[in-house]
């Protein structure tokens, strides 16, 4: 067994070991964490970097998203959602279209489910360049959870924008109708129109 001189000087040998094995462990890990970085291709060095979209700025990119990514499964009449639309020559994606054509007592409507960090509903309504109008002054009503946002008309060859407070989220509501300018009491077809493109921010 070693004496009392013997361990001290075992005690110092390994003290001065310490240092030189901590340096290998920090370069060892160093070491694995430059290989794991190669293989992942990069990507924590400059995250972000093929977001582009050709300069465009899509939903997704900055904070924003489609109204229509998130549709509620159970609550809509005559509507087709997250169409391609062509309005003026001009195609909008992820619209909302009426398909109703009929233009009796009940609506064209779609329920929407909005996130509590949603703060803005962005939207354009016009009737679409492929369906024949009714020759109707159409309108477009917007409510969250049963509260009204807002209601507009929207005439034939014209497109109306409009942006809703949508804080706090809920279940929103998009719809449509459509009343002979001769008489707002008389309902008309309401197939044809749009809400183009809708973006919550």
């Amino acid at each position: 067994m070693p004496n009392l001189n013997q361990l001290t000087q075992m005690l110092k040998d390994f003290q001065r070991l310490i240092p030189a094995a901590v340096s290998v462990i920090v370069a060892i890990a160093t070491a694995i964490g430059v290989i794991a970085g190669g293989l992942d291709g990069g990507s924590s060095g400059n995250p972000g970097a093929n977001d582009s979209q050709g300069g465009a700025t899509q939903p997704g990119t900055t904070g924003s998203k489609y109204l229509t990514d998130d549709p509620s499964n159970h609550h809509d009449r005559k509507v087709k959602s997250g169409v391609g639309v062509t309005v003026n020559g001009k195609e909008y994606e992820k619209s909302i279209l009426s398909t109703d054509g009929q233009g009796r007592s009940q609506f064209s409507f779609k329920e929407y489910r909005v996130a509590e960090t949603a703060r803005t509903l962005n939207l354009k309504a016009a009737w679409v360049d492929t369906i024949p109008n009714s020759g109707g002054i159409g309108k477009v009503r917007i409510t969250r959870d049963g509260q009204l946002l807002g209601e507009f008309s929207v005439k034939n060859g014209e497109i109306v924008a409009r942006n809703f407070d949508v804080r706090g989220g809920g279940m929103v509501r998009i719809t449509f109708s459509a009343y002979d300018p001769s008489n707002d009491q008389t309902r008309v077809p309401s197939s044809g129109l749009a809400v183009l493109t809708p973006v919550l921010k």
